[in-house]
This record gives structure tokens, C-alpha cells and sequence, in this order.
């Protein structure tokens, strides 16, 4: 019997935006949120650092609730060509972490 072992991340929405500075030039600019996610982790492909170009933006944005905190990308495949990818809060290993945490606790 296989185990579903679930976890709860907390995953980074981005919501980009265009609005026009004084001069009337188009100005791209990003904004983050998170939610909460339940994810199996029998999905779970890898776990690695976000890009530098999401730091990037983070850092250029408006968000404050989420600076200084750690981020990584998760890479989740539900079969076949069902695959995504997920920026979450939290260090790879951290997540890690809790994945093998929880299938500890499943032995």
C-alpha cells in the first residue's frame, strides 16, 4: 500500500501589473501574496533555490510581508505531462525537511 502523505506550504502568488509613472510611461510591477496549499508529497519531483530573477522582483516590488524570508521552487508531476512548478516559503532544505519528517512518521 502506497502512503499519501500531505503536507501544508505556503505558496507565493504573483500578480503583475502595468500602471503609468508621471511622465506617462508604462511601468511594470509585481505584487505577492501567498495561500495555503496541501500538497502530496508523492508528487514532489525536486526542490531547489528560485531564480534570481524572482528575488529580483520581489525585491523591486511593494511587498514588505515577504522580505527577508527564504523561498524555493518545487517541481510537482501528477502523472503523465501533468507537471508544475511552485515558488513556496522556505529554504529547500527546510522543505525537505518536513517532507522526510512526514514519511517518518508514516514508517
Amino acid at each position: 500500500m502506497e502512503w499519501k502523505m500531505i503536507i501544508s506550504l505556503q505558496e507565493v502568488v504573483t500578480t503583475s501589473g502595468i500602471t503609468e509613472d508621471a511622465s506617462g510611461r508604462k511601468v511594470f510591477s509585481d505584487s505577492f501574496t501567498t495561500q495555503e496549499i496541501l500538497v502530496n508529497t508523492n508528487n514532489i519531483v525536486s526542490v531547489r533555490p528560485v531564480d534570481v530573477s524572482f528575488l529580483n522582483r520581489l525585491n523591486e516590488s511593494q511587498t514588505t510581508s515577504l522580505k527577508g524570508k527564504q523561498f524555493c521552487s518545487v517541481f510537482l508531476n501528477r502523472g503523465g505531462v501533468n507537471s508544475t512548478d511552485i515558488v513556496v516559503v522556505g529554504s529547500p532544505n527546510d522543505i525537505m525537511s518536513r517532507v522526510n519528517k512526514r514519511m517518518l512518521l508514516n514508517d
